[in-house]
């Protein structure tokens, strides 16, 4: 049974100046911190010294009164909220005061007052120190002069139901808190919560951890070549151990200008403001040519006796070469209507399907291939009789983007099952519109009508294990993903599959490694070659490139081919958390210790 949480909206009082919010990031030392271990995590309630106590009102006593100010554990907070009081009235301060009589305390310090957020979703570190959870979480509502805004304390930002409850109030700054050596992950959830949220995010940690970081929803500030951002426009960064004390101005007069225009004028004007190249959000925030902003609509269907390996499949990705855009818009997206060129490439995608078969015939240890996935619009209809005879033939089950049928314009993934009477097959269909669907011409005023889906699709076989799959756009819909994966009180899928025809690889592999470990599940990703970034990723510590089990880049034709544990991912999804510290899969997400619910609570300050 869920938890009910109070949802706390509270007026703020975090006002612009010129249409600008500052932020002062102070990733200081905490003088306590060991990772892990009890003992150290004890130390953080010990009295502070004179030396911290001055060296903490140092930092603060020379913010302007104007600025946002942002810091993680600091000895001199801790069990003395005075520390913070004392600039409650004068300025505006988020500061993590660690464990106080059981509870695990943020203070937010802004517009005279001093709020105690106690924390909601407890790590296993809290739960050693016997910290009982919080029951409430604010939300800061804005104006034309103030931000709104709401800040999460460390593992609260690992929590989907937290995120969508934040996401329905549109919040335009989320601030996190953290004591926390997880710091490469929460900048992958940074990376993807300001496409999805499409908001600005500040992570804050304690110097000897590092991994504080500012990321904004644009992918280049300014005009010149080089003026561009990190993929999800990461503005600041402070990977590794050290004391950083830094300002950046965050353009939230900007942000509420481009949510204005993209709800109202929609996809031609993607072009940026002043110079900055746009991270397109989510239909939430954009008008998509025949459809109104908004949430997009779509209930789950549950296809059950959907037999399938989900012990330990052998999947396949194709990031193949497709035809190209001119292609697709000269051929109103059908590309049989392609003559000679459409000929060729399933001469191509044949040769590629021997080839595979190949490949998996020499393995090391011979197995049969249970999953082929192959990009979005990217198969012609003729072709499909090949792929439902390779499916048979090689009892695999194939999820493959199609052109568009002859009928109506319709962005669909054929889902061919080996066992499956002939000519019985399911088609997944897009639920979003990108501005990439049913392009007349490359004018981006010409669109064409496009109909979309309504269903999201689980496939469960006899032991109730589950994959869904999802269309390039829909991905981005954080609505979308939290339904499919939990929708009527189902448990997160055991593999999601997204298939995408997307230019922007390197902000989906984003989204995969953070939902990976949010929903503690596999992820497989399948683009096309000139995009890149197919892969397949979990929520296992791998070397290299942690939750990365395979992956491809920009600009190269490849099948990738592994082997997934889902009998282990699923023990460990049963494990407790405290003894996730170590071994081969990560610690566990919020919602695999507690659902929430929320109730909306209107506070008069």
């Amino acid at each position: 049974m869920a938890t009910n949480i109070k949802l706390n909206i509270r007026k703020s009082s975090l006002r612009l100046t010129d249409e600008l919010l500052t932020v002062r990031l102070i990733q200081n030392d905490s003088h306590r911190v060991t990772i892990g271990n009890l003992d150290g995590l004890k130390r953080s309630s010990e009295t502070a010294t004179s030396d911290e106590i001055q060296e903490f009102n140092g930092l603060l006593q020379d913010v302007p009164t104007t600025d946002l100010t942002v810091m993680s554990y600091h000895p001199a907070i801790a069990n003395n909220p005075g520390a913070v009081r004392n600039y409650a009235g004068k300025r505006h301060v988020v500061a993590l005061a660690g464990t106080i009589e059981k509870r695990n305390v943020t203070y937010i310090a802004s517009g005279g007052k001093l709020y105690e957020q106690n924390k909601l979703s407890l790590a296993s570190e809290d739960g050693d120190l016997d910290c009982q959870p919080g029951d409430e979480l604010m939300i800061f509502k804005g104006d034309r002069e103030c931000v709104s805004w709401a800040v999460l304390n460390c593992h609260e930002y690992t929590h989907i139901d937290i995120l969508r409850a934040l996401q329905d109030y549109e919040i335009e700054l989320l601030v996190v808190v953290t004591y926390n050596a997880a710091s490469r992950l929460y900048w992958e959830y940074a990376r993807a919560d300001v496409h999805r949220l499409f908001c600005f995010v500040v992570i804050v940690n304690v110097g000897e951890l590092g991994g504080s970081g500012v990321f904004a929803p644009f992918r280049r500030i300014g005009k010149e070549k080089n003026a561009t951002l990190s993929t999800a426009g990461q503005m600041f960064g402070a990977r590794g151990s050290a004391e950083v004390d830094a300002s950046m101005k965050l353009e939230i007069g900007c942000l509420r200008q481009l949510r204005e225009t993209y709800r109202t004028k929609g996809f031609p004007e993607k072009a940026a403001r002043d110079g900055r190249d746009v991270i397109l959000p989510s239909q939430r925030f954009l008008h998509t040519f025949d459809v109104s902003p908004g949430v997009p609509q779509a209930r789950p269907r549950q296809i059950d006796n959907f037999s399938w390996n989900s012990k330990n499949p052998v999947i396949a990705f194709c990031q193949l070469d497709s035809l190209s855009i001119e292609t697709y818009r000269k051929t109103g997206y059908r590309l049989d209507k392609a003559d000679n060129e459409v000929a060729f490439f399933k001469q191509r995608l044949t040769a590629k399907l021997h080839e595979l078969m190949l490949r998996c015939r020499l393995r090391e240890e011979p197995a049969n291939l249970d999953f082929l996935v192959m990009p979005e619009v990217f198969v012609p209809r003729s072709f499909l009789p090949e792929l439902i005879a390779f499916s048979k033939a090689n009892k695999t089950i194939v999820i493959a983007g199609l052109d568009y049928p002859d009928d109506e314009n319709a962005n669909e993934c054929v889902i061919i099952h080996p066992d499956r009477p002939e000519g019985v097959t399911t088609f997944y269909r897009k639920i979003t519109r990108s501005q990439y669907d049913a392009q007349g011409s490359a004018d981006p005023e010409d669109r064409q009508p496009l109909k979309r889906g309504s269903e999201l699709l689980r496939f469960t076989n006899d032991s109730g294990a589950s994959f869904g799959v999802l269309i390039c756009y829909d991905y981005s819909h954080l609505e979308l993903i939290e339904r499919l994966n939990l929708g009527d009180g189902a448990e997160p899928l055991d593999i999601l599959f997204v298939v995408s025809h997307n230019p922007f690889g390197d902000l989906y592999r984003s989204c995969c490694i953070a939902d990976s470990h949010r929903f503690y599940q596999h992820i497989v990703m399948c683009n096309v070659a000139e995009f890149g970034g197919s892969g397949i990723f979990a929520p296992r510590r791998e070397p290299g490139s942690r939750q990365v089990l395979c992956e491809v880049g920009k600009g190269i034709e490849a099948t990738g081919l592994h082997q997934l544990d889902l009998d282990m991912q699923r023990a460990m999804r049963a494990t407790a958390d405290n003894k996730l510290q170590h071994g081969k899969f990560m610690r566990k997400p919020g919602i695999f210790q507690e659902r929430f619910t929320f109730e909306k609570v209107l506070k008069e300050d």
